[in-house]
């Protein structure tokens, strides 16, 4: 905010409605620097506005704004957008369950809508499983071969290759 909107809004209150409309929802994605975590933190948001809307938003603002502004403050209709959005994610990791709830959580308490710890807790409850899915394949035995193979003497691939 610049000093001559300070000053405009010390010599003109606003009502509550109104400073909602000055600052944006995600204003709050100035405090981190890390460009890996912005982007996080905007591909979490735009799979929440996608779960509940069915199409990915252009303008993650204008996307926020009105999505604050449809549900009135109706704390009962953002739970349930936050448990559609978590069945939705049926097929994810859990870690990116995980991380994904984290965001969308500190997205709705900066913007002033608290469900409460344990409204949390119950939800991490019903995630399968703690870890980072990872898919390992075993090596056929050419494949396994053929590594060190492109970078060995003619002689020892011959002699490898025909054992």
């Amino acid at each position: 905010m610049s000093q001559k909107q300070i000053l405009e809004l010390r010599t003109n209150p606003v009502t509550v409605e109104e400073s909602i409309v000055i600052q944006s929802p995600i204003a709050y994605f100035s405090l981190y620097q890390a460009r890996n975590t912005l982007d996080q933190i905007k591909g979490a948001l735009r799979a929440y506005f996608e779960a509940l809307t069915g199409e990915k938003p252009e303008n993650l603002d204008k996307a926020a704004t009105e999505y604050f502004g449809s549900r009135a403050g109706n704390v009962e209709a953002y739970k349930r957008d936050v448990e559609k959005f978590f069945t939705s994610m049926k097929e994810r990791p859990p870690k990116t369950i995980q991380a994904r709830l984290s965001h969308v959580k500190q997205f709705l308490l900066r913007n002033h809508i608290d469900f409460g710890q344990l409204y949390w807790k119950d939800l991490q409850r019903k995630i399968r499983g703690s870890r980072a899915v990872t898919v390992d394949e075993v090596p056929s035995s050419s494949r396994a071969c053929k590594s060190p193979c492109s970078h060995s003497s003619i002689i020892w691939r011959h002699n490898r290759l025909t054992s």
